[in-house]
């Protein structure tokens, strides 16, 4: 994030075929040829790691596909959300704040929840008080019994029938991983879904995290076996925009990634919201796609991303990106890019995302490299939309 003062709107880089065109306009205006290429294609990698640098001790792959597939289809009915065959993360999802949606924040008011930088995860503690962690590919780990964190309910019963939706993620100073709950779905039985974002992380605060401190404070559990430590982020009130102060994410524990905005009477709810808005000063807007290697008919291969977009959610092609010796070696494979120059370039390879964004989300974010909403300019919607209040 830019730690202070204003600065000019970046410009999206013209390709240089079309000088008076942004990449975004020609894509839009469909004046680019998009050959067809593949179907959609969901893989399940049967060695995927818990995180990618390295296998976590305690931590392990849950490979009985009917025990995946329960899980799946209970943490899908918690949060109201169809489960398709395939695949689907069962969580509520924030679009980008732009100038096309800022009004939003404005019109009404909103609470805030800081985001941490790491990958998603939801937590799930079932009816035997055993944990497992989805990640956004819908595979399911299980943590060893004598490594999981131990959450101890108000009348000192272990927890059970819990949905929490966190990151895993380490603190400035890279100590233990920290899995930072960030919503909750469910708590000891109680359907959290029909509660605003405040309510929900005042009832996990009250009903696990301050039992669980108690009882590490009195020395009646202890810690130190656990995988990972546990922490749970706060949920502001944004009549007070202090969270806009640059003090604040240098005070803040974790890496920061964005700030979530949640209108007072929003509940969870599973799959895109657009009423809940996530902004990142400074933010690259880095695209998922898939890429996919062609074969010439004259030895030449050539590498194609392809987006979400077609119909029935087909995958389609977007655009090119310049074959390289790494690109070669990652066919099929999910990855996210940088609209640098006029071109894409590779950023990482995404394990943890069955699937490319879509068209239409790509397209938004090129257009919010061309008006970005600044630190300025958020400021002055909360204060609107303080004064409507």
């Amino acid at each position: 994030m830019n730690r202070g003062g204003s600065r000019k709107p970046r410009r999206v880089p013209r390709d240089w075929r079309y000088p008076d065109k942004s990449y975004a306009e020609l894509i839009l205006s469909k004046k680019i040829q998009q050959p067809r290429l593949s179907q959609n294609i969901v893989t399940k990698e049967p060695d995927i790691h818990f995180l990618d640098e390295e296998p976590v001790e305690g931590v392990s792959l849950v490979r009985d596909s009917q025990l995946v597939r329960q899980m799946q289809v209970l943490l899908g009915n918690y949060v109201g959300a169809c489960v398709f065959e395939h695949t689907f993360f069962p969580a509520l999802w924030a679009i980008p704040l732009s100038m096309e949606n800022i009004h939003q924040v404005q019109s009404k008011p909103h609470f805030m929840m800081p985001k941490p930088s790491g990958p998603r995860f939801l937590l799930y503690i079932d009816s035997t008080g055993q944990t497992y962690l989805e990640n956004m590919t819908q595979h399911f780990f299980l943590v060893d019994t004598d490594r999981a964190v131990q959450f101890i309910s108000t009348d000192g019963r272990a927890t059970t029938d819990t949905v929490l939706d966190g990151i895993f993620t380490k603190d400035e100073k890279g100590g233990k991983l920290t899995f930072v709950i960030c919503d909750a779905v469910r708590c000891n039985s109680v359907n959290l879904t029909k509660r605003n974002a405040f309510q929900r992380i005042a009832f996990v605060k009250e009903n696990l995290m301050k039992p669980r401190l108690n009882a590490v404070e009195h020395q009646t559990i202890s810690i130190k076996n656990e995988v990972f430590n546990l922490d749970i982020v706060d949920c502001l009130d944004c009549n007070s925009a202090d969270f806009l102060d640059t003090e604040f994410e240098k005070e803040f524990k974790y890496p920061l990634r964005s700030l979530v905005f949640f209108p007072r009477n929003q509940e969870y709810v599973g799959g895109t919201c657009t009423n809940v808005l996530k902004w990142t000063e400074d933010e690259n807007y880095d695209c998922v796609f898939r890429i996919v290697i062609q074969k010439g008919s004259n030895g030449t291969d050539t590498a194609g991303l392809q987006a979400v977009g077609g119909p029935g959610n087909r995958e389609i092609y977007f655009s090119s990106i310049d074959m390289t010796d790494v690109i070669q070696q990652l066919d099929l494979r999910i990855v996210e890019c940088r609209f640098v120059n006029g071109k894409w370039i590779l950023v990482r390879i995404r394990n943890d995302r069955p699937h490319p964004h879509s068209r239409r989300a790509i397209i938004n974010k090129l257009y919010m490299l061309e008006n970005p909403v600044t630190r300025e300019t958020l400021r002055t919607a909360l204060g609107k939309s303080k004064e409507s209040c």
